[in-house]
């Protein structure tokens, strides 16, 4: 898992740069072209753009799969989940298995982690494909359960309640009763090579959640694992993020200069032209050492800076550093793909007030840079 976290972090970090200026340059284009103008043109930006979308959240569910620290649930729809899992395990499985979702309409959402429930959801489709090695099928099915004392197989505790059952089956060999008892310790296994089935890892999941498993099998005669569920409290469908910004200039900006630094030269000249669009005066470095140049040379002349995280030379951390040694109260923004150094949650121990993940979502850029000039002035 590390191994595999290290490979998606480096292709993170590149992805998401070019998904940056892909949907950046996206929506520059539909704010030039006029509403109602062309309504064929900006269907096909607006699919661009969703496009672009999508491929943002297939990188973060890549993401997400390799970390196991605890992440903050949320709802979410178990039918838009599971049809994404199975998107990405599709290719890890051979033809002759089948996958077959049984979901029922309505069900409520459930709150849970989601790179938690994609882990868990791959680790067992990953042992059922293990299991049936002349193929088979795999059955996922969703549906509401009221819950009057059932023993869980993992925790061993008795549970009451109204549950959201997520069940997965399989056609393979089942599992022997000498091992049924023990599949959710680290090391015990079916197989004859690895180092286990993984159930621990499902064990630790599901009761951080507050869930429960049950688990029947027959030898030779296939496997069904029963993950309940806890229901959202509050359920609602989110509306899609419109792509559309406000760019009218504002006449206070004009006063601003900002000082935006990317290795990613596409990039950098997609972020100065947003940016001007908005009246702010611009300038820009695509190379730390060049970026710490401009500014060293007249710091009072800035007052904001946009910068990416991993660049050739010094990281956006320590170029950080080096100018709020000049500029102490300097608001600056870090932008990255991926970075195992920094997130949002910990900017501030390195004086950096503002943070962006790439792709960079434009009007949240231009919202965090407005506040941090206002609460600079």
């Amino acid at each position: 898992m590390e191994a595999i976290g290290e490979l998606a972090g480096g292709i993170a970090h590149d992805f998401n740069n070019i998904l940056t200026t892909v949907m950046g340059y996206t929506e520059l284009a539909m704010i030039e072209l006029m509403p109602d103008s062309d309504p064929k043109m900006s269907t096909y930006l607006q699919e661009i753009y969703q496009g672009g979308r999508r491929a943002r959240d297939l990188v973060d569910k890549i993401l997400t799969f390799s970390r196991t620290e605890a992440i903050e649930a949320e709802n979410c729809s178990l039918m838009l989940e599971v049809k994404d899992i199975v998107k990405m395990l599709r290719s890890s499985l051979p033809s002759s298995i089948e996958i077959r979702i049984d979901i029922d309409e309505g069900l409520p959402e459930v709150f849970i982690d989601k790179s938690f429930l994609q882990q868990m959801l791959m680790n067992v489709c990953i042992n059922s494909r293990d299991a049936m090695p002349d193929g088979g099928t795999i059955y996922i099915r969703g549906r509401s359960r009221s819950v009057r004392g059932e023993q869980c197989d993992s925790c061993h505790s008795e549970f009451v309640g109204t549950y959201v059952e997520l069940s997965i089956e399989d056609t393979g060999n089942g599992i022997s009763d000498s091992i049924l008892s023990r599949i959710f310790e680290p090391y015990v296994s079916t197989k004859e090579e690895g180092s286990g089935l993984g159930l621990s890892m499902v064990h630790g999941i599901m009761h951080r959640q507050g869930g429960h498993v049950k688990v029947d099998s027959l030898y030779e005669d296939g496997t069904e694992f029963r993950f309940f569920l806890k229901p959202a409290e509050h359920t609602g469908v989110k509306m899609p993020l419109e792509p559309y910004i406000d760019i009218s200039k504002d006449k206070q900006n004009t006063q601003k200069h900002i000082l935006v630094i990317d290795d990613e030269v596409s990039l950098v000249y997609f972020l100065k032209e947003l940016l001007q669009k908005k009246g702010y005066v611009v300038s820009v470095a695509s190379d730390s050492h060049e970026a710490w140049d401009i500014f060293s040379s007249n710091p009072d002349k800035f007052d904001l800076v946009v910068t990416d995280q991993t660049m050739p030379g010094l990281s956006g951390v320590q170029l950080a550093a080096k100018m709020l040694t000049l500029k102490k109260d300097l608001p600056i923004v870090l932008c990255t793909g991926y970075s195992d150094i920094v997130d949002e949650y910990n900017i501030r121990q390195y004086g950096i007030k503002g943070y962006m993940a790439k792709p960079i979502d434009s009007k949240e850029l231009l919202r965090s840079v407005k506040a941090l000039l206002q609460e600079a002035d």
